[in-house]
């Protein structure tokens, strides 16, 4: 309903432009007095509009007080459910702890009675071991008694252990024995023979050949140091050319990039002479003259606005864009071939505007308009579409029903009326 009121509101400031323009007996499209109504009683055709945009209007806001008043009631009513619920969890939180303590208490409840039977029965067995005690009153002389001729007899019964101890052990002990004699025999053996072998080897042992072996060995330890330090040299070799192709990697991305923008970049120079060769020339013959200083005065003003500059749009006679402004105190002109791809972009979306204003265009289409403009121009292009969709002067007034706008670019979404958001697959 909001999008509503602000359309009915740039219709309305459109009729109110207009019916100041017919007041004044001024043609709207070409800027002078009308022929048409010279000497003659202007009728009024703008005040039923009028006023059935304010009755549109009025009843809108209506409906917003009435769905705000709505919405006030249901936040009421929302905050009133929650805090109930809140209420009704915290009290079932309650009865379950408890019907938890009720449990609790039952089963110790029955605990303490089983307590009280098993205490009445020990209490009865206690009572019985009482009575069978009685029979051993004179236990404690007794007991007395044998541990002193325990200690009388001590020491002759550890003597009478141990030696019962070494006489068992004395049968394993001689088989130890006899095995241990036949080991040593074997190492006696075995001693001679690595005797005889230690002469043999003596006899047969080289100094020189011994001395040259270690000399060899000594240059192979050389050798590998010499390839491990070798290795590292490499490894270090190959991390800086790893290093180089990854910056030369970079640099293949960077020209590709390049590349793929001077395509665009000719694509869009191919455009705009396909734009002047098969177009413009075909239709040179339906423009006249005075539409093309019409076209040329609107398209100024709004790329004005959109560059920020005092630099003249004009649009030439073979159609092609020219900019002029002081340059060293001179009138410097120059054409879409000498200018950068942010004024040519900027001064075809102006020409374009001036153009569908022109030929009484009602709806129109921009795919991507802000493609090689800086953000300052990028804003200022938005400014300036939102300026025409309300009707400021100083831009151009509002002439269209709808404009659908096609673009990458965040700065559009605060000045459309609606935006649909389009996601990849």
């Amino acid at each position: 309903l909001r999008a509503g009121q602000g359309l009915l509101a740039g219709r309305r400031a459109g009729l109110e432009e207009g019916r100041e323009k017919l007041a004044a007996g001024a043609c709207p499209f070409f800027r002078e007095p009308c022929r048409n109504i010279a000497d003659q009683v202007l009728r009024d055709v703008f005040t039923a509009r009028l006023a059935e945009i304010d009755r549109e209007s009025a009843e809108l806001e209506k409906k917003i007080s009435a769905l705000q008043e709505e919405c006030g009631k249901a936040e009421m009513a929302r905050l009133e459910l929650d805090s109930r619920t809140v209420r009704a969890r915290e009290l079932e939180k309650q009865l379950a702890a408890l019907g938890a303590r009720r449990q609790e208490n039952e089963k110790r409840r029955a605990g303490l009675a089983g307590l009280r039977k098993q205490q009445e029965e020990a209490a009865a067995k206690a009572a019985g071991h009482q009575e069978k005690l009685k029979d051993f009153g004179n236990l404690d002389a007794e007991i007395a008694r044998v541990e002193r001729e325990r200690l009388r007899h001590q020491t002759e019964r550890d003597l009478f252990l141990a030696s019962q101890k070494d006489a068992q052990d004395l049968e394993p002990r001689m088989a130890a024995l006899g095995k241990m004699t036949d080991l040593l025999k074997e190492l006696q053996a075995g001693l001679a023979a690595k005797g005889q072998e230690l002469t043999d080897l003596e006899r047969e042992y080289d100094p020189e050949r011994h001395r040259g072996m270690r000399q060899e060995k000594e240059k192979t330890l050389e050798a590998i140091a010499a390839l491990r330090q070798q290795l590292a040299g490499l490894d270090k070799d190959r991390l800086r050319l790893e290093e180089e192709i990854g910056r030369l990697k970079q640099v293949r991305q960077d020209v590709e990039g390049k590349a793929m923008a001077k395509k665009k970049m000719e694509h869009k120079g191919a455009l705009i002479k396909l734009l002047r060769t098969r177009v413009f020339n075909h239709v040179s013959a339906r423009l006249s003259e005075r539409y093309r200083e019409e076209i040329s005065l609107r398209a100024d003003r709004i790329y004005r606005t959109i560059a920020e500059t005092d630099e003249e749009l004009a649009w030439g006679d073979k159609y092609q864009i020219i900019l002029r402004d002081l340059h060293e105190g001179t009138l410097r002109e120059r054409t879409d071939d000498q200018l950068s791809g942010g004024q040519i972009m900027s001064a075809v979306v102006a020409l374009r505007l001036a153009l569908l204003q022109t030929i009484g265009a009602r709806i129109a289409f921009f795919d991507e308009p802000t493609s090689n403009l800086d953000a300052a121009r990028r804003e200022n292009l938005a400014r300036a579409f939102r300026a025409i969709d309300v009707g400021r002067e100083e831009v151009t007034e509002h002439w269209y029903d709808q404009l659908f706008l096609i673009s990458h670019d965040v700065a559009f979404t605060e000045i459309t009326d609606q935006v649909i958001t389009l996601g990849a697959s």
